[in-house]
C-alpha cells in the first residue's frame, strides 16, 4: 500500500463483494423531497477511526468488521483528517459495504478577540459527494494543516470551505458543531448568519445535524436546531458520533482522551463523551430518533446520494526530459557518471605498494 496514492473513482457494485447488499434508501419520506425506497433505517455517517489522532480508538480493520456483524450496508468515516482514508475504503468495500468518505473540518468564523490566539471555532462534517468533492476535502484537509499559524491548531476559515462547496455534502457538525457552539454562546445573529452562508454554498446539500448522546448541551440546543431547519426549510439528520465500538470501550476511550488534551480525568473542564459515543446498532438509532423520522431517513438518503471512493493505484511521477533529449533512465545514469568522476577527482591517486 505505499506504493499506491489517492485516487478518487466512482462507487458502483462491481466494487463491493459478491453477495454484497445494495443500498436503496429509507423506509418513509425523507426531508429533502427525494423519494424514500425500502432498505435500510439509518446509516452511520460519523465514525472516527484510530487515525482521528485520539478521537477515536477504532483500527479500520476492526470498524469494517464490526459494521459487517452489526449488518450496515454504508458507513461513513470522518476523522479530522484523511490519513485513514484509503485504508478505510479498501476494508469496507471488501466487507461488501459502501464507505462514504467524510472529514471533520475545524473551522473559524467568528472575529478574533485582540491577543488571543488563531483557531477553531467548531467544526463542520462534509462528506464528498462526487470526484470534484473528494478532491475539495483533500484540499481542505491540506489546508487546514498548511496555512495555519505556527503553533495553531489546524483549522481554515469559513471562507475556504465556502470556496471548496463544489461536490460536497455539509453537515452542521453536531454538539461540537459551528451552530451549535454559537447557540450555547447565545450568539443568534451569527448562527443566523452562518447558516445563510453555508445555505448559499451548499444548495440542497446543507443538512442540520442532531445527536443524542445523552449531553446536557445537546438537549438544550435541539429544540433551537430544530427550529432553525424548519424556519430555513432545511432538512434535519440523525448521526451518533463514533469514537469506541461498545459501551465498554468508554472508560478507554476516556483516558485516551485526557492523554490527548494533556489533562487530568478529574479535570471537570476537560472535553468529554459519554458511553453512547458507541457504535450502536441501527435498531438502537432507529428506537432514539423515532420521534423525528425525517431526520433518520435523510441519513440514508445521504448514502444514496455519495458515489465515490479512494482507490489504490501506482504513482503518478512528472516525465523527466533534458535538453539533449535523454530519457529518465539515461539521465540517472549520465548524472551517476559525472557525480563519480567528481568525486574521484578529489581523491589522491592511488598508489600500488608491495607487501
Amino acid at each position: 500500500m505505499a506504493d499506491s496514492t489517492l485516487l478518487g473513482g466512482t462507487f458502483s457494485g462491481s466494487d463491493l463483494t459478491a453477495g454484497s447488499v445494495a443500498l436503496t434508501g429509507s423506509a418513509g419520506a425523507s426531508q429533502t423531497g427525494r423519494p424514500a425506497l425500502a432498505g435500510p433505517g439509518f446509516v452511520h455517517l460519523r465514525v472516527r477511526s484510530a487515525y482521528s489522532l485520539l478521537d477515536g480508538a477504532m483500527t479500520v480493520k476492526k470498524l469494517a468488521g464490526f459494521a459487517a456483524k452489526a449488518g450496515f450496508v454504508a458507513v461513513g468515516i470522518s476523522d479530522p483528517n484523511l490519513f485513514g482514508a484509503l485504508e478505510f475504503s479498501e476494508a469496507l468495500a471488501e466487507k461488501g459495504i459502501q464507505p462514504i468518505m467524510g472529514l471533520t473540518l475545524p473551522v473559524s468564523f467568528l472575529s478574533q478577540k485582540p491577543g488571543a490566539a488563531a483557531g477553531p471555532d467548531g467544526s463542520l462534517a462534509l462528506i464528498a459527494q462526487s470526484e470534484v468533492g473528494w478532491a475539495n476535502l483533500m484540499a481542505l484537509s491540506s489546508l487546514s494543516f498548511l496555512e495555519v499559524p505556527a503553533g495553531s491548531l489546524p483549522h481554515v476559515n469559513l471562507q475556504k470551505v465556502l470556496d471548496h462547496s463544489e461536490g460536497v455534502i455539509c453537515l452542521t457538525g453536531g454538539r461540537e458543531g459551528l451552530l451549535s457552539r454559537a447557540l450555547l454562546a447565545n450568539l443568534k445573529s451569527e448562527a443566523d448568519m452562518l447558516l445563510r452562508q453555508l445555505a448559499k454554498a451548499f444548495p440542497d446539500r446543507l443538512y442540520i445535524e442532531l445527536q443524542r448522546h445523552g449531553m446536557a448541551d445537546e438537549a438544550q440546543i435541539e429544540p433551537l436546531l430544530i427550529d432553525l431547519a424548519y424556519q430555513g426549510n432545511l432538512p434535519l439528520v440523525a448521526t451518533n458520533d463514533v469514537r469506541f465500538d461498545s459501551p465498554e470501550r468508554h472508560r478507554a476511550q476516556d483516558i485516551l482522551m485526557c492523554i490527548g488534551q494533556a489533562t487530568r480525568v478529574a479535570d471537570d473542564k476537560r472535553e468529554r463523551v459519554s458511553a453512547n459515543h458507541c457504535f450502536r446498532i441501527e435498531a438502537d438509532m432507529v428506537a432514539l430518533f423515532a420521534d423525528l423520522p425525517e431526520a433518520l431517513a435523510n441519513s440514508v438518503d445521504i448514502a444514496r446520494r455519495c458515489a465515490v471512493r479512494p482507490l489504490m493505484r501506482a504513482p503518478i511521477l512528472p516525465r523527466f526530459t533534458t535538453a539533449e533529449g535523454r530519457d529518465e533512465p539515461e539521465e540517472l545514469a549520465s548524472q551517476a557518471r559525472q557525480g563519480l568522476e567528481a568525486r574521484l577527482a578529489k581523491r589522491p591517486p592511488v598508489v600500488e605498494r608491495e607487501i
